[in-house]
């Protein structure tokens, strides 16, 4: 599938043992790296066009609820294709099936890069890290900032 794109496979496995299966192991168009930290992952980013996530989600502590690391690979902006995640159902800054069955997933990926030109267009790019930039530390903690304001005025005011 796909012999014109390049994966990279980051993650926590052993890139010569218990891995990644021995038919992706020898493509040639398939780089195993192994685990990355935050730095060489940021780093990284500025290389990825699209930010692939296929997991088994039965394998997933939270079901493929809410995976975090989709707000992350939104806020680089890039175009994400993913398995299904209840989180983001009904929401079209990412590519995903339907359902939660994986089987549609190499077709989306083949068309998404088919398109990648469109999705990757700069007001996209901006909507989708606008959107994560929702949901950042800094804006949870003003979020709970003005929670606390509130409820202290309204205290005073009693």
């Amino acid at each position: 599938l796909l012999p014109q794109a390049e994966f990279v496979m980051i993650g926590p496995y052993d890139v010569s043992g218990d891995g990644p299966p021995s038919d992706l192991r020898e493509r040639d168009n398939i780089e195993l790296t192994g685990s990355k930290n935050t730095e060489e992952i940021l780093a990284f980013a500025l290389d990825v066009d699209i930010w692939l996530m296929a997991y088994d989600r039965s394998r997933d502590i939270d079901g493929g609820t809410n995976p975090h690391k989709i707000l992350e690979y939104l806020a680089t902006g890039k175009v994400v294709v993913s398995n299904w995640a209840e989180a983001y159902e009904g929401n079209d800054l990412i590519v995903m099936p339907p359902t939660p069955d994986n089987a549609p997933l190499p077709a989306l990926l083949a068309d998404v890069v088919g398109r990648l030109d469109q999705l990757s267009a700069p007001a996209e790019r901006a909507r989708r890290a606008a959107y994560a930039s929702k949901f950042s530390y800094q804006a949870h903690l003003a979020e709970i900032d003005k929670t606390l304001q509130a409820a202290l005025s309204a205290r005073r005011s009693n």
